[in-house]
């Protein structure tokens, strides 16, 4: 082999070096990029379920907050209905 056959080996297996770093730069890159898209998706997923979260929440809210002025009018009707039975009781065992 001569030094030229030896020298031009070198450069094409160089180039050929190159070109392999490249390529594979190159997939490094768009997996990069998928992976990227990958992330952009899945952050909007989570944000929609937070929105329906916080909506569900909202809705749970409202309906405890009802249930709740229920039960005090409940307990109102109720502490009503023990004053007007208390005075009925009193006023049969003072009338004559």
């Amino acid at each position: 082999m001569t030094v030229h056959d030896k020298d031009t080996e070198i450069l094409e297996t160089r180039e050929t070096t190159k070109k392999d770093y490249q390529q594979t730069k190159l997939c490094s890159i768009q997996k990069d990029i998928d992976m990227n898209d990958e992330l952009k998706d899945r952050i909007k997923q989570l944000e929609n379920e937070l929105k329906d979260q916080r909506y569900t929440d909202r809705n749970t809210i409202y309906e405890l907050e009802n249930c709740v002025a229920d039960l005090q009018k409940n307990i109102l009707l109720q502490q009503i209905s023990i004053v007007i039975l208390d005075r009925t009781i009193r006023r049969n065992l003072t009338s004559p």
